[in-house]
């Protein structure tokens, strides 16, 4: 019975992270207009803004995976785009500068796919 307790708290605990991780990301989400709202800045300050952080931390999570690369793991483009989406995640959660937070919900809720595809 003990088992089957701390199995089913163990299942609870990790549902709640789960939500808490759903509502900091729905939190997160905001259309182009709430952006420049909140951050009181044009979409274009927005978007230099996020090309600035992007560059910053793309050396960062392209040097870490490098670093995986000495111990032969081979890295993949999904994985590295999931780590700078996480570095960026946690950026977020730190950072108190409405602009610089505005440009990371920016970054995080195109995905990243904007650099790829668009140029600002």
């Amino acid at each position: 019975m003990d088992y089957v307790y701390k199995s089913w708290l163990a299942l609870q605990k990790r549902r709640k992270y789960q939500i808490e991780g759903k509502e900091r990301w729905l939190k997160m989400l905001k259309s182009d207009l709430e952006l420049e709202q909140e951050s009181q800045c044009s979409l274009n300050v927005i978007r230099t803004k996020a090309t600035e952080i992007l560059t910053k931390f793309t050396p960062q999570s392209d040097q870490n995976s490098n670093q995986r690369k000495g111990k032969n793991t081979k890295k993949s483009t999904k994985s590295k785009k999931s780590s700078l989406f996480q570095i960026l995640l946690n950026t977020y959660g730190a950072t108190q500068d409405p602009l610089t937070r505005c440009a990371l919900a920016y970054l995080l809720n195109s995905s990243l796919s904007q650099r790829q595809t668009t140029t600002w």
